[in-house]
């Protein structure tokens, strides 16, 4: 067994669900899916969500979430609202998770719900620290990957209240990057992992979070 998995235990883990049914909604052209993973986990879940209309996560430009608490920045916004924004590992894609949230609700539908379907990191401090260097290796807009609670804690803040939580594990291939000038380096620190255990053949067993959230 991959060791980063052992370290997270096994809690309360359910299957992978059907990311649709999860959402509580049809996919469709009032759902939006901020798309800020890695390209295999982007295109997985936008087969799960055909229609929804995808905004690529960015860390500045025009439209799109604020990644700094204080930003002006905004996601598109449509007649009526939203009926469904879904956030697709945007958590550790801005500096201040709490105010990009309450953004995000700014263009829900009044009965719309924020989605979030994020990966989370283990309580162990050190697994922690080793999964967000890779994390950061592979994409420039990484900030710091949230355990489970943290995650929780920041809709709260945000001023959400949960509807649905799902926990389930996934397996991640370490080589999918998006930053060929880290490649070697990523490459390097990928070996030195093999050794103690946390990768095995450039794979890391890590789990997602799903939340269904609703605006106070």
């Amino acid at each position: 067994m991959n060791a980063l998995k052992v370290l997270f235990g096994r809690g309360d883990v359910s299957p992978r669900p059907d990311l649709a049914e999860f959402a509580g909604s049809s996919p469709g052209p009032r759902m939006l899916l901020v798309d800020a993973a890695t390209p295999p986990v982007a295109e997985a879940v936008a087969r799960e969500l055909p229609g929804a209309i995808v905004h690529q996560h960015e860390t500045h430009g025009g439209e799109g979430l604020p990644f700094a608490e204080g930003g002006d920045r905004r996601l598109p916004t449509i007649d009526g609202g939203w009926e469904r924004i879904v956030l697709l590992d945007v958590v550790d894609g801005v500096l201040h998770p709490a105010f990009a949230l309450s953004a995000a609700a700014e263009a829900l539908a009044p009965d719309g719900r924020l989605v979030l379907l994020q990966q989370v990191a283990p309580d162990d401090i050190d697994a922690r620290g080793a999964w967000n260097a890779l994390q950061r290796l592979r994409d420039a807009r990484h900030t710091w990957t949230p355990t489970r609670r943290q995650v929780r804690a920041m809709a709260s803040d945000a001023g959400f209240v949960r509807e649905a939580e799902a926990l389930w594990d996934e397996e991640a291939r370490m080589t999918d990057s998006i930053r060929p000038d880290t490649e070697e380096l990523l490459r390097t620190y990928l070996a030195a992992l093999e050794v103690s255990g946390l990768v095995h053949d450039g794979m890391v067993s890590m789990r997602r979070l799903g939340l269904v959230l609703r605006p106070r």
